[in-house]
């Protein structure tokens, strides 16, 4: 007798732990579900920090339906197929139209949301691309190409407006130096130029030049290939956590926010005082490196010496191909104010 009742409350007390657990997962899932659904319907509420931490193919598919460019919507050179061997150099297609996120404030000043490109993949205005020789050329990082101004604003087009002469601007975003030639060598030398004008920017291209050298050093190293497939077997919650819009987004979420309170304390805020206003500069805390590698440069860890062989690379490339080569140089904010700014952090 005391084994049936002993039976039976054991019997209860599991209904009692399955309905609980049943419970527990229905209560877990219904708001997942109408966090998946929201996600799903509005997907521009994910930001892109979140969106970076993303898993693909899910991230791929969140920043297609926002627009944003892919890289399998870019033609890319791997560091084999490169005269330097550098990194892979990914750049947009011909007539590829590029779609900014860009800030309230930005919009409100005008800035350019859609950017699109001309049939050689670059920002000019439409029926550059199908001369055969240009004047001038520019080749450089986001300050040359027309970043959230339209193809007919950037310095490029005014300066051919204002001149006459025949201007290309072959600038491509977040690149640096050896980039500039590569694309140079590949796009521009065919038409011809009678002069290039290589912009360099001092916030940037400093450390693009760091990562050009540590891309060339993989490749004769052999560490390049093609990133592995990380394991083709998932467990149950990978395959979840790759198909589902809300898991996702709090596991990004969770490691974005991680990774601002664990990450570096940099604090690269900074205002400059212009035409009697006071104007907030860098209210992202972005582009944090800038500090990093200055500090390394001060301290005698990274050396100005990268550039040195993209300048005789371009010298050389001048002398070869009969163009004049000339290097404007382009400062920060912070340098270009450097009377009145304030940086948050004065260390």
């Amino acid at each position: 007798m005391n084994d049936k009742r002993s039976t039976r409350k054991g019997g209860a007390g599991r209904g009692k732990l399955l309905a609980t657990l049943i419970l527990l997962l229905v209560s877990v899932a219904i708001p997942l579900g109408l966090f998946e659904v929201v996600l799903r319907s509005y997907p521009q509420i994910i930001s892109l920090p979140v969106l970076k931490e993303i898993p693909n193919p899910l991230r791929r598919e969140i920043a297609a339906r926002l627009g944003l460019p892919l890289k399998q919507a870019r033609r890319c050179i791997a560091p084999a197929e490169r005269s330097d061997h550098g990194p892979e150099l990914c750049l947009a297609t011909p007539d590829f139209e590029w779609i900014h996120l860009l800030d309230p404030a930005d919009r409100e000043s005008g800035a350019e949301e859609r950017i699109p490109q001309d049939a050689n993949g670059f920002c000019n205005p439409p029926g550059k691309a199908a001369r055969k020789h240009d004047d001038i050329q520019f080749i450089g990082d986001s300050f040359t190409w027309c970043w959230t101004v339209r193809a007919d604003q950037t310095f490029s087009a005014l300066l051919e407006e204002a001149l006459g002469l025949t201007t290309y601007d072959l600038g491509f975003p977040g690149i640096g130096p050896y980039e500039y030639l590569e694309i140079l060598k590949r796009f521009g030398l065919a038409r011809s130029p009678r002069m290039v004008v290589m912009n360099v920017y001092e916030g940037n291209d400093f450390r693009d030049a760091l990562r050009y050298w540590e891309g060339v050093e993989k490749y004769r190293a052999g560490a390049v290939g093609d990133g592995g497939s990380g394991g083709r077997s998932m467990g149950l919650f990978k395959r979840l956590l790759v198909s589902s819009y809300s898991l996702s987004f709090i596991k990004a979420a969770v490691e974005s926010t991680a990774k601002r309170i664990t990450g570096d304390r940099i604090d690269f805020h900074y205002r400059v005082e212009a035409d009697g206003q006071t104007v907030p500069m860098n209210v992202a805390n972005a582009d944090r490196d800038e500090v990093k590698n200055a500090r390394a440069l001060e301290q005698g860890k990274v050396s100005l010496s990268v550039w040195d062989d993209a300048f005789a690379a371009y010298v050389k490339l001048a002398r070869e191909q009969g163009f004049l080569p000339v290097v404007t140089y382009i400062p920060s904010a912070y340098t270009a104010y450097a009377a009145s700014v304030r940086f948050a952090d004065p260390q």
